[in-house]
């Protein structure tokens, strides 16, 4: 026990003279019973301030226990006339007072005092521990009666201070992450099914131009999902890139992204009850997307999947600051997100095939040999396309006007296809069944009706020429 220089004891003296056969009473020698204050100390492992049943007691925690002294510290006139005037006590420690005493094996500490008075117990500090109870003060203040003892070679423990409340300091041990500070209710950091966190906390990253935050409520407690114990030391928090997050469709667009929790790892916020006991978080996504609305999605690792259960309703956050805010049941990856059309390509067909022609212009009858049959072509969806065939004239090849048939894809000139068609008559030949094409599509039934118009007129031409050139 460390001891602070204590005033000497004071020894009473009193002188009794008596002549012969004289008899005096009424003096009388009082002593005081020595009172011990019984302080007991815990390892509050829930951190709710209440010694519950298998949290241990702490030993080697030092006490302090000093004496109060009333001092007055105002004093003013009463209103009412022949009254004391009104006056303001306060205590102050008494200088000189001071003891130490740590807690024994069992967390109890057991001071004596050998006087009444008034005596203040207060606790020394630790590093990763802090104090659940008492919370309104850091302090209690016992009140020592001269009629403290119970009985003769007995001595009194007093174990309530003077508001009758119980004399244990309660503190629950706890892990660090920013100004976040985590208890593992199994007292073991590394291996704990659960952890609670003390006091709202936030925890904040630096992402690209701003920071991201994670807000996490008080009490709400920690633990992995489907059960099992978690090393408290794993937990983090950070600002993966953009880049590092796969497994998002081919049309979605990751705007911000933030980990919370222990990558990898699932983890669940619950309260005290089992409740789910959302946190709120804050991601930077930049001023660009201001009032625009993102979705939010989660996933335990980098790779996905990639859902939206565990995100608080709506599972989206309307952008303003830069940040998107929304609140989260579970870790620990959360990614911004928003999705854009599908893209349309666009291609060209090749050169169709041709057919072998015994025409003198040594062509495939339909003069591609002095002009480019392939036809630039645009995708279109759902389109019907038909070809059309020329019927063959007396002396002449026959050719293909060709066209593509398809319900998706290219469209285009010089391919082969199915008859269907309308019938064109010209002089001295056979009728021509042609079709110049049927689209769904408003854009591309433009396209046949020039293109096609352009492919008769020149049949036309070619066919009357070598009618003349035989005649």
């Amino acid at each position: 026990m460390k001891l602070l220089p204590q005033p000497p004891p004071v020894t009473v003296v009193i002188t009794i003279e008596l002549s012969a056969g004289q008899n005096v009473s009424g003096i009388d020698f009082g002593n005081f019973k020595k009172v011990i204050i019984d302080i007991f100390k815990w390892k509050d492992l829930d951190a709710d301030g209440v010694l519950d049943a298998g949290e241990l007691p702490i030993g080697g925690w030092d006490m302090r226990i000093e004496e109060l002294k009333k001092i007055l510290k105002d004093s003013t006139p009463n209103p009412v006339e022949g009254q004391p005037p009104i006056e303001t006590w306060t205590d102050e420690v008494l200088d000189g007072s001071l003891r130490i005493l740590p807690t024994n094996e069992d967390g109890h500490a057991l001071p004596e005092v050998d006087k009444p008075g008034t005596y203040r117990v207060t606790e020394g500090s630790k590093d990763n521990f802090q104090r659940t109870h008492p919370l309104t003060d850091s302090f209690f203040d016992v009140f020592v009666e001269y009629s403290g003892q119970r009985s003769d070679g007995e001595k009194t423990s007093i174990i309530k201070d003077k508001n009758g409340q119980p004399l244990r300091f309660g503190n629950a041990p706890f892990q660090q992450l920013s100004n976040a500070k985590f208890v593992p209710t199994s007292g073991n950091g590394s291996a704990t099914t659960s952890i609670i966190v003390l006091g709202d906390s936030t925890i904040s990253v630096t992402s690209g131009g701003g920071t991201s935050s994670v807000s996490l409520p008080a009490n709400t407690v920690i633990t992995k999902s489907g059960g099992g114990t978690i090393d408290v030391s794993q937990l983090s928090a950070q600002a993966p890139s953009i880049g590092s997050l796969t497994g998002f469709d081919a049309n979605t667009v990751v705007d911000g992204a933030m980990q919370w929790g222990i990558p990898d790892f699932g983890l669940e916020f619950k309260d005290a009850d089992g409740n789910p006991k959302p946190i709120t978080l804050n991601i930077f996504v930049g001023t660009s997307l201001n009032e625009q609305v993102l979705s939010v999605v989660r996933s335990a690792g980098l790779t996905g999947p990639w859902v939206s259960e565990g995100i608080e309703d709506p599972k989206t956050c309307t952008v303003a600051a830069g940040i998107c805010t929304f609140k989260a049941t579970k870790a620990s990856y959360y990614a911004t997100t928003h999705t854009t059309p599908a893209s349309t390509t666009t291609t060209s067909s090749s050169t169709s095939s041709s057919s072998s022609s015994s025409g003198s212009d040594g062509g495939d009858g339909l003069g591609c040999a002095v002009h480019d049959c392939s036809v630039k072509s645009t995708s279109f969806q759902n389109q019907t396309v038909t070809s059309a065939q020329l019927t063959q004239a007396p002396g002449l090849t026959q050719g293909v006007l060709g066209t593509q048939t398809s319900t998706e894809g290219d469209v285009g000139i010089g391919q082969e296809g199915e008859v269907k068609g309308e019938n064109i008559a010209t002089p001295g030949s056979s009728t021509l069944p042609v079709n110049l094409g049927e689209n769904k599509k408003s854009g591309s039934a433009n396209l046949w009706k020039i293109g096609g118009a352009v492919v008769v007129l020149t049949v036309i031409a070619f066919i009357f020429l070598r009618l003349l050139k035989k005649a």
